[in-house]
């Protein structure tokens, strides 16, 4: 990766930055002319908003298919309050909702994940952890009426290496908070990353880095900033819409949906891995909804 890069991200994290103010984002999916119309027409959105106290709020939905016009689409919901981030899950058509901390997430997923990446899948893991990355910066580019500064970044595995990959960031003073965002999302991330790959891969890494430079404005032709509102945002939009489950409660949740898609996926081929166990349950944490 280049030092440049890596030396502007650490000097700019130290650097005092504009002070906290509301802001919402959204962004949109780019759906190719040949995908479903339902998409083209209502592409999948990511919308951010975040405080000047540092709260903030992620909010992600699928497109609802052709023919179920009044279902409610399957969505997720991040929410940072008081320093803790946590996580609200909504089941298609709004039938089960699930609240709980995201760090409890993460270490149930690690559970989950740990036994495959490092029996099955430990040389994919051994690859990714190989990988090189050049991150190569081109200039300045305009999305959607903002500011903001193109790279490319090329991901090298031995004497291979991939067709570039073009990320924006943003350099509108007025997207600090939602860069800061995406620096706190990728940093919650990293201990889970190193626990299961042993490691943090220079692909994490470089990302963490190119996030540290700016909020993304456009990644490839897949994903771009479609609008910016510096409304204020009501304190009622980082409200919990629920009861957070403990630790142990989601281990059940998370047991119980393995065990019905391997009933659903029969009995393994003969040679094929074994299934993955549930992870052990562990004491209840604190369940207490502070909204």
């Amino acid at each position: 990766m280049r030092r440049s890069l890596l030396l502007a991200a650490v000097v700019g994290s130290l650097l005092a930055s504009p002070a906290l103010a509301d802001v919402t984002v959204r962004y949109r999916a780019v759906i190719p002319e040949g995908g479903p119309a339902h998409m083209r027409e209502n592409p999948p959105a990511l919308t951010i908003s975040a405080d000047g106290t540092g709260q903030a709020r992620w909010d992600m939905a699928a497109p609802v298919p052709a023919g179920e016009g009044g279902a409610s689409p399957p969505s997720i919901a991040l929410i940072t309050r008081e320093g803790v981030g946590y996580f609200s899950l909504n089941a298609p058509g709004g039938q089960m909702q699930i609240v709980g901390r995201v760090d409890d997430a993460f270490a149930i997923g690690a559970q989950f994940a740990t036994p495959v990446l490092q029996g099955p899948a430990r040389e994919t893991v051994r690859q990714v952890m190989s990988q090189r990355v050049e991150i190569i910066p081109v200039g300045p580019e305009i999305v959607s009426g903002i500011q903001g500064n193109l790279y490319r970044i090329v991901i090298v595995t031995g004497e291979t290496r991939t067709p570039p990959i073009e990320m924006v960031v943003a350099t509108d003073p007025r997207l600090a908070p939602i860069g800061r965002e995406f620096v706190r999302m990728v940093e919650s991330v990293r201990p889970t990353v190193v626990e299961v790959a042993r490691g943090e891969p220079q692909v994490y890494t470089a990302l963490r880095a190119m996030l540290s430079l700016g909020a993304p404005l456009r990644i490839g032709n897949e994903m771009r900033i479609d609008s910016v509102s510096t409304e204020d945002v009501p304190d009622s939009r980082f409200t919990l819409p629920g009861p957070v489950l403990t630790r142990a409660q989601l281990q059940g949740i998370a047991a119980m949906m393995t065990g019905m898609m391997q009933q659903q996926q029969g009995a393994r081929p003969p040679g094929g891995p074994p299934a993955t166990p549930a992870p052990p349950a562990t004491p209840p944490a604190d369940a207490r909804n502070p909204g």
